[in-house]
């Protein structure tokens, strides 16, 4: 097996940006989900977070990086942009950005606006000093995060055609309340009130191995934010860092509901598993749906991806990319036909399955708040890395997050 593609999705819900290679994080691909977009009550207050299955019209806004390297987009087009000054860590040459351009569909979804054809320049690592300060909570995960103000709202309320706000995660951190990557939080879960006590335990054992692991902690500065940096943390991502997804899968659910190949955006992953093979049966080294039971993926060589849990998906798979709203006929009903043969988690019965959610693999990548950023090395993945399944699980596993409802 190998990689097949890579995706990067700086605001939340907006299209990916594909990539040849990516630097990886505790928190998922550098740079991703930093951004969300929220609807605004009429006091402008926080009201409910913008995402695909809420709003299709997500669909319609293209992404792309600038600042990180030759590839990146010319700097020639004339874009909005606020002024930013914090340089972002990791040794870029220019302060990265990311150019947002709202794509006008045949048939328009709001009326004409000189928004719609200038793109927006969002600073990934803006100057927080002056923003305001606002607390998110999503799934029952709540973190501090910043407005970035009037002029990414006014910009992304002219193309959706209501009250938005662009939102900053900053050096927010949204507690990981379940599919915990240590090794405690991996026992095997085989019915649903059995979830939560192993959820708990998770959370006990990341703080207990950090304690373990820090025989200097009171020597140290930092020491008094050790035991919150030793809890694993997200971004803006829904539950996990990273969304791992196969080929071979989408491939049998193509097959399912029509003539034409589904496409694999709409299906947002980060990480896309393909074939290696050549022969006449490509999928040979991958057969369909046999994610469900990797454990532990190792990437040219070294234990990357510990995998665990399912994603349970919504109406977002129906989504026409290219129209911002669900899409007609039979490929307007992807989910419908996952229903029938995708619903494996015993803690999500009602819900399909595609992909899995995944962390780094190894604890001492979420533990390391005692070395220097200079001592770090980063990791990278790149499109055509070799790809193996070097643990897997006896059975699936089972949705552990707390219920949200």
């Amino acid at each position: 097996m190998k990689i097949t593609g890579i995706y990067l999705y700086p605001i939340k819900g907006l299209r990916g940006i594909p990539l040849k290679e990516a630097r990886l994080t505790p928190q998922g691909v550098k740079y991703d989900r930093r951004f969300s977009l929220w609807r605004l009550n009429e006091d402008g207050s926080l009201k409910d977070k913008i995402q695909v299955f809420t709003n299709p019209e997500c669909s319609l806004f293209e992404q792309r990086v600038v600042g990180l390297g030759e590839s990146d987009i010319d700097e020639e087009e004339d874009v909005s942009y606020a002024r930013f000054t914090k340089p972002c860590p990791g040794g870029e040459k220019e302060t990265p950005a990311v150019i947002v351009r709202y794509i006008t569909p045949q048939n328009p979804i709001v009326p004409k606006h000189p928004a719609h054809d200038t793109p927006l320049r969002v600073p990934l690592c803006p100057d927080t000093t002056d923003l305001d300060p606002v607390t998110v909570t999503m799934y029952k995960s709540s973190a501090a995060a910043y407005r970035m103000g009037d002029l990414y709202d006014a910009w992304f309320t002219a193309c959706f055609g209501f009250p938005i706000a662009l939102v900053y995660i900053g050096d927010g951190k949204r507690p990981q309340l379940g599919f915990q990557p240590l090794a405690l939080a991996r026992m095997p879960r085989r019915s649903k009130p059995y979830a939560l006590l192993y959820a708990l335990l998770g959370y006990v054992t990341n703080c207990i191995v950090f304690l373990l692991t820090s025989p200097l902690l009171a020597y140290r500065e930092k020491g008094k934010d050790c035991l919150r940096n030793a809890v694993p943390w997200v971004t803006f991502t829904d539950f996990a860092p990273f969304l791992v997804t196969s080929e071979s899968s989408l491939a049998d659910l193509s097959s399912r509901v029509g003539d034409k190949p589904l496409e694999m955006h709409r299906f947002r992953p980060n990480i896309i598993i393909g074939p290696s093979a050549t022969g006449s049966d490509p999928f040979d080294d991958l057969p369909p749906w046999d994610e469900d039971f990797w454990s532990e993926l190792s990437v040219a060589g070294s234990p990357t991806f510990k995998l665990t849990g399912n994603c349970a998906r919504c109406t977002s798979v129906n989504v026409d990319y290219d129209t911002g709203r669900p899409t007609e006929g039979l490929r307007g009903d992807v989910l419908k036909t996952m229903a029938r043969c995708r619903r494996v988690d015993k803690g999500k019965k009602w819900q399909a399955i595609f992909g899995r959610y995944a962390s780094l693999a190894t604890p001492h990548q979420q533990l390391n708040w005692w070395r220097t950023s200079q001592s770090r090395i980063p990791n990278k993945v790149a499109l055509g890395d070799e790809v193996c399944v070097t643990t897997r699980n006896p059975e699936r596993d089972v949705w552990d997050w707390p219920p949200l409802k």
